[in-house]
């Protein structure tokens, strides 16, 4: 995660194509789940590479979303 934004846009093509990787490893363990917060980059602390407040939120409802399934 990155605080600015030129930086997260030139980034998130790589991300997005590593999480597809990603996914698909995971695919093959039945107690193993892939969660893509790709939209957390979105949601980082000032000067910080971490998710903020909003952030640990976002990753809490994607968690229980799928917890949920």
């Amino acid at each position: 995660m990155f605080n600015k934004k030129i930086t997260r846009d030139l980034l998130t093509p790589l991300y997005k194509k590593v999480n597809k990787q990603i996914e698909k490893e995971f695919i093959n363990y039945d107690n193993v789940h892939f969660i893509d917060i790709i939209n957390n980059i979105n949601y980082v602390a000032k000067d910080d590479v971490h998710p903020n407040l909003e952030g640990q939120k976002y990753m809490k409802e994607k968690v229980l979303e799928k917890i949920l399934i």
